[in-house]
């Protein structure tokens, strides 16, 4: 597990995720990147079951 064993020990690394010094720019464009594919990614399954109950309902009853 990846949580602090206390809260004043600090481990500095080269890459911050807010800090522009500190690669935070290349890091907010990857994290917007990666929101923007989760939520295509979440959404698909809704849609795909909503596209499907639709069509068969267009198909009407089946025999």
């Amino acid at each position: 597990m990846l949580f602090p064993f206390d809260w004043t020990t600090r481990i500095r690394g080269p890459v911050s995720y807010w800090d522009p010094r500190f690669h935070g720019r290349g890091f907010a464009i990857f994290e917007i990147m990666l929101d923007a594919v989760l939520v295509v990614f979440l959404a698909a399954g809704p849609a795909a079951r909503w596209r499907a109950r639709r069509l068969s309902a267009a198909a009407g009853p089946a025999h």
